[in-house]
């Protein structure tokens, strides 16, 4: 669960639904006319000011175009004058792209309540509850991706970088390079970045697998998946006969995978002392990839049947 899923839910409800506009442009400022239309919604509108989330555009009854210029957070930290950024944005585009402005904050309310420098803060507590009330089925769907977000959040807490985490992730990627240095597999795994404390599973893609298909090392569970997304596991047991020992297939939320254990990792802040299951782990991960590399034709049948079943029951 990330900020952008909750961005991609809102793109769509200012671009589909105008009651979700209308009670949205009135839970940032009552003073500001209601919306006619929309003109235009923007995903990740970067410039000189650095990354706007979202720029919604509309058009009230006077005929002038209001931006609103949102800021989606759940837990990433909060940055150096973002709220000023986000302002000196407005008014740049004013009377360029724009007649008015309003700059936006949206998160969970533990997060939010104390920023300071938005136009507007708005809870996505209430903002879970706009969405699509006239679809139960839809509504139901969206309020529960709004529901983790904010679970997440109050699990988590503020995503502050963890010195000890990020130096880890660059020691891990340096010997993921060695390890695979020689393999023909071409396996790549995310490049060190600032981390924070238990940001721990490390993905890993690799030119053998499918576009989607990836294997997720999550190194403090002793876990190794070959991950296949959206993919019910239940529908995928006549992989059980290909399988080599020690590998099983798990459900793991939304998507199926198959699995080995390897040695938990628990200490973060020393990576020498824990490079043995380090290797453990990445020797699981060449065992997936090795698999299947071998079993390609075997596991996408039966991967192309499940989809094909899920397809049919969403149908019926």
């Amino acid at each position: 669960m990330s900020e952008r899923h909750v961005d991609f839910l809102l793109e769509e409800e200012f671009r589909v639904n105008p009651a979700f506009l209308k009670r949205f442009v009135s839970a940032v400022d009552q003073k500001l006319a209601p919306p006619m239309d929309i003109v235009n919604v923007q995903l990740s509108v970067c410039d000189v000011f650095g990354e706007a989330d979202l720029v919604v555009l509309y058009r009230d009854e006077p005929s002038r175009r209001i931006a609103l210029l949102i800021e989606d957070k759940i837990r990433a930290e909060f940055q150096p004058s973002q709220a000023l950024r986000y302002q000196e944005r407005g008014r740049s585009g004013t009377a360029k792209q724009w007649d008015e402005y309003r700059t936006c904050l949206i998160g969970p309310e533990i997060y939010v309540k104390s920023v300071q420098g938005f136009d507007a803060v708005l809870y996505l507590e209430h903002i879970k509850e706009w969405l699509s009330p006239e679809e139960p089925a839809r509504h139901e769907f969206k309020a529960e991706v709004v529901e983790r977000a904010i679970k997440k959040a109050e699990t988590t807490g503020v995503q502050e970088e963890d010195p000890a985490m990020t130096q880890f992730r660059a020691d891990y990627f340096d010997f993921f390079n060695s390890f695979f240095k020689d393999e023909p597999i071409g396996a790549t795994t995310t490049p060190p970045r600032k981390a924070w404390k238990g940001d721990s599973w490390f993905d890993v893609r690799s030119k053998v697998l499918p576009k989607g298909v990836y294997i997720n090392h999550k190194s403090e569970r002793g876990l190794v998946d070959l991950t296949f997304p959206s993919t019910n596991a239940d529908l995928l047991l006549d992989i059980k006969r290909y399988l080599e020992p020690a590998m099983k297939i798990e459900q793991t939320y939304n998507s199926a995978a198959i699995r080995l254990e390897v040695p938990k990792i628990a200490n973060f802040n020393d990576f020498a002392a824990e490079t043995h299951n380090v290797q453990q782990g990445l020797t699981a991960v060449r065992k997936l990839l090795t698999f299947y590399d071998r079993e390609r034709n075997n596991i996408e049948g039966i991967l192309l049947d499940a989809r094909r079943l899920k397809a049919s029951a969403s149908t019926a």
